[in-house]
Order: C-alpha cells, then structure tokens, then sequence
C-alpha cells in the first residue's frame, strides 16, 4: 500500500517540477526535494508570524476588502416574496382540497337520497302489491296481510326513516 502511495506522490512531484526533472532521478532525490520545499515554506511562515502573529497561518483570501457586499435589502425583498407566494400555493391548495371534499359530500347525499327514494318507492310497491310478485286472490289470503286494523298504530319502515332524514338534512 505504502509503495502505491510513494509511487502516486512521485508522480505528483515529477509533474509539479515539470520536465526539467528527468525520469532517472531516484525517488530518494524527490523525497529530499519535497522536504526542502516543506521546509522553506515552514520557515517563511515563521518569519511571517514573528512579525504578523496568528495572521501569518490565516489564508490571505478570507480577508478581501475588494470583495462585494451583501445586498441584504435584496435578499430580503427575495425571502418575503417567496414566503408570501407559498403562502398563497398553499391557501389556493387548501380551499381547493375543501371544494373537492364539498363536492364529493353532495354527491354522497344525493346518492344517499336516491337509495332512500328507491327504498322508499320499493316499500310503497310492496305495500300496494305491485312489485312483481304474483298477486293473492281473495281465497289464499293468510295470516300476514294487512288487514288494516291496526292502522292507527302504523309504524314508518327504516326507508321511510331515511328518507325523512335525508330530505331534512338536505
């Protein structure tokens, strides 16, 4: 691993130095021509903070007087007109989801009122004789015809109930 190393930093060094460095120099010489590099270097920085102090480390790109400044207005302006047009996404997506859930509870009611209406039609029809079935002659009558005594006492069928409900709903 280390040999792979050495060899990608040759490289890296060889094409620093350009090619006024042959291949035949030995790594050893490249290595010792890296050291002296480090070493200058680091003794430039240390004249550099015997006179500036801490400054001398601190990259000399941070403090760019000549930079532009932040137009802070701007970006202000930026934010709040942003903010106040996901403010209105948001208001148009929410009454727009409220009118889907109106309309999907209309069409629920009015289906409900269909079905009651057929129910209650369907009880009517019953009731009456009319629905199809064969009808009773005057001799099969049995014990469960409506003879219509009990007619104060008549009680609403469950469509009838749910009609009554719907149409006061509605």
């Amino acid at each position: 691993m280390s040999s792979s190393l050495s060899s990608v930093v040759s490289g890296l060094v060889r094409a620093q130095m350009g090619t006024s460095v042959s291949s035949q120099v030995t790594d050893d010489d490249l290595d010792r021509h890296v050291a002296e590099l480090i070493l200058r270097e680091a003794k430039k920085k240390a004249e550099k903070y015997g006179q500036q102090g801490i400054r001398a480390y601190i990259s000399s790109n941070l403090s760019d007087s000549n930079a532009p400044r932040t137009n802070k207005r701007f970006l202000t302006s930026i934010i709040k007109s942003t903010d106040e047009h996901n403010k209105t996404l948001l208001r148009a997506q929410a009454l727009a989801a409220q009118e889907v859930k109106q309309e999907r509870e209309e069409q629920e009611r009015r289906q409900r009122r269909a079905r009651a209406e057929e129910a209650a039609e369907a009880e009517r029809l019953r009731r009456s004789g009319k629905s199809g079935k064969r009808k009773r002659t005057s001799d099969e009558e049995g014990w469960d015809r409506w003879d219509g005594r009990r007619a104060e006492r008549r009680k609403e069928t469950k469509a009838e109930l749910l009609l009554l409900e719907v149409a006061q709903q509605g």
